[in-house]
């Protein structure tokens, strides 16, 4: 097992690309400024694979460089994002398993099964949730299960409102934001997994195959 930035077979997807927005974003993928959110998906993904997740939906998304993380497994990542960043239009050509739905969630989605919602929201975006019972019902119609990202002060609120539908656990803490992270999920079968293998956040961070 190789960490991305080591993973050749990535580099030469990135570098032989005509798309020279590959290389920037790569770049930017593993650049000291994107550490924390890299670090909260590449715990994210890891969990998504030992549970055999084949549907990522990854609610506010941004320009989606944390897809490349994916690259070459067989998930397949759905970045749902208003972002009028530059390389939107190159974003749904980066890699088979990559698609974008320029959309303000809640929105209709018909989310395909065995999916998760990432929803990795700064603070001040967690904020602009003012209505936390709508948005776990939204949540729960559309997804079996969640990791959400949320400012300490809405911690409780969260945890309340996602328990009338998933099972929800605590993760831990993001790396450098030190922002809660919450798994919650409607299988039992997810719980049964994470407490075979005595599941610690911190000791399934994702990496790629060389």
């Amino acid at each position: 097992m190789l960490l991305l930035e080591e993973s050749a077979d990535l580099q030469n997807l990135i570098t032989d690309t005509p798309d020279k927005q590959y290389f920037k974003c790569y770049k930017f993928l593993i650049s000291s400024r994107f550490g924390d959110v890299r670090d909260r998906y590449s715990k994210a993904f890891g969990l998504c694979t030992l549970l055999d997740v084949e549907y990522i939906y990854d609610i506010g998304c941004g320009c989606g460089y944390q897809s490349l993380l994916l690259y070459p497994h067989d998930i397949k990542y759905i970045g749902v994002d208003i972002n009028k960043c530059d390389c939107k239009r190159n974003r749904n050509s980066w890699h088979d398993n990559y698609s974008f739905i320029e959309a303000k969630y809640p929105c209709t989605l018909k989310p395909e099964p065995n999916n998760i919602a990432i929803l990795f929201y700064s603070m001040s975006d967690v904020r602009k949730y003012v209505n936390i019972y709508l948005a776990a019902g939204h949540l729960e119609i559309d997804f079996g299960r969640i990791i959400i990202t949320v400012s300490k002060d809405l911690l409780g609120s969260w945890e309340h409102c996602l328990s009338k539908y998933y099972t929800v656990i605590s993760l831990g803490k993001s790396k450098l934001e030190e922002l809660p992270i919450i798994f919650a999920t409607k299988f039992e079968d997810d719980i049964n997994i994470l407490k075979s293998v005595n599941y610690k956040y911190d000791d399934y961070d994702f990496t790629v195959d060389s």
